[in-house]
């Protein structure tokens, strides 16, 4: 345990820019002072206004707003006599509600086995946290799900695997923790079959496993195995996944730089149940989908920055600039391009620019496919983005809970590209409402939210 935690610097952090070449700049905290940060997480109401928090073992959670800049809130401390202390290894904001957070907490205490949770957290006006479900485990917690189609639901993995149906409020255990078979790692979801869960474990040292759930977690299948040296503990297990229909791509790294044949990102294109190794060789800690380019996904490497622009079969490694490739997450921007990176060794970097390609936004996307609005919830204008690969007749309609037509906001050609139309709900009331885009045969529905 004594690895998870260092002793707590009360610090104030002074927030001073550097700029490196090819648009890399030290975005925060204090490099100085901030070093392991495990995850940069965020949410976007608008292009200009957002909210980041840089999650660290070493001192805690820091958020972060264009307003405020770095404003230290969550607190870790150990004291190496007594072996006792706390930490946060994970936060992430609520997708529901705008001053909700949840974070990971661990505890530890002299000569017993740690404790880990997870903490529905109030950010305004002060920090006030909800109960927490009881769990002790060696094993770090990581993991947080919303599914997309739901106003209320969330999956966490914390020594176990636990829902809830209440926006966090209180939670129900899935499946509890047994040694060797843990759930370390909740990976991700479909994002065209939401229904679909993925996790990772280690029942076996050495051994990286992704399974799948169909029914939100109650049940398992294997669909990926590799042997990988120098992994010993199950967060380290496949460390991202993103996945959408039959394809699916697997980030492998572990805690030890090393040449592992078996590192890297691999892809299925049947559902898992075959595997190309398409990036070997390096530790790769995230993946992310652009939002603004077709086909476009981001990767966060011992290589730097990859990039793929056909969603995940070949990778090129980016490396412009960068003052470190000590990377442990990536973070992109809802409306750009812009991406955030934690790292241990630089606090938060922030890049734009040489990563995107204007003539990428004119590449023809390879399939239909309506996007989920951002943001959602909303008030009182959200975005739909939808693509089509070839001119066809569109039509884009909004529905409210009992199926009635509220609105149409699509009804005419489109070219083969990349579309956007913003709905402004100014007139409408709150509640959950459905939008639904047909062409060329495709017809697909999403659900979205307006909170007043």
């Amino acid at each position: 345990m004594s690895t998870r935690f260092i002793p707590l610097a009360f610090l104030l952090f002074s927030f001073t820019l550097t700029t490196f070449s090819q648009g890399w700049q030290s975005f925060g905290p204090d490099s100085t002072n901030w070093q392991n940060v495990r995850r940069v997480s965020g949410k976007w109401l608008s292009p200009t206004e957002y909210k980041l928090a840089a999650a660290s073992a070493y001192y805690g959670i820091t958020l972060y707003s264009p307003s405020t800049q770095w404003d230290y809130k969550f607190k870790s401390w150990y004291d190496p006599f007594w072996g006792t202390g706390t930490s946060y290894f994970y936060f992430d904001f609520s997708p529901w509600e705008p001053n909700f957070a949840f974070g990971f907490t661990g505890y530890a205490q002299a000569f017993t086995e740690p404790a880990f949770y997870i903490q529905r957290v109030s950010l305004a006006p002060n920090p006030l946290f909800s109960e927490l479900p009881a769990a002790g485990c060696w094993v770090t917690p990581l993991g947080l799900l919303f599914p997309p189609q739901s106003d209320s639901l969330v999956f966490a993995s914390v020594c176990g695997l636990h829902r809830s149906s209440n926006r966090g409020m209180t939670w129900d255990t899935v499946a509890g923790y047994s040694w060797g078979v843990s759930f370390a790692k909740l990976l991700g979801m479909n994002k065209t079959l939401g229904h679909i869960l993925y996790k990772s474990d280690m029942t076996q040292t050495y051994q990286a496993h992704v399974y799948r759930s169909t029914n939100r977690g109650r049940n398992w299948d294997s669909i990926f195995t590799a042997n990988v040296p120098h992994m010993q503990y199950p967060e380290e297990s496949p460390y991202s996944v993103i996945a959408t229909g039959d394809t699916i791509l697997v980030a492998v790294q572990t805690t030890v730089f090393d040449t592992s044949r078996n590192i890297g990102i691999f892809r299925s294109t049947n559902g898992g149940s075959s595997w190309t190794h398409v990036y070997a060789n390096k530790r790769v800690v995230g993946i992310a989908e652009s939002n603004v380019s077709p086909n476009t996904l981001f990767a966060a490497s011992e290589a730097g920055i990859l990039k793929s622009t056909d969603w995940g079969a070949t990778w090129f490694a980016y490396n412009n600039g960068l003052p470190t490739t000590r990377l442990t997450s990536l973070l992109l921007s809802p409306y750009s391009d812009t991406m955030f990176v934690s790292t241990e060794t630089h606090g938060v970097l922030k890049v734009w620019g040489f990563l995107t390609d204007v003539a990428e936004k004119n590449v023809v996307p390879a399939r239909f496919e309506l996007m989920q609005n951002y943001p959602n919830p909303f008030n009182p204008a959200t975005i739909i983005r939808f693509q089509i690969p070839n001119s066809n007749h569109v039509t884009l309609k909004v529905y409210d809970l009992l199926g009635r037509e509220v609105e149409t906001l699509v009804d005419e050609e489109k070219h083969a590209g990349n579309h956007e139309v913003t709905w402004n709900a100014a007139e409408f009331a709150s509640g959950i409402y459905f939008y639904q885009l047909k062409a060329g045969g495709y017809n697909a529905t999403r659900k979205m939210f307006l909170i007043r």
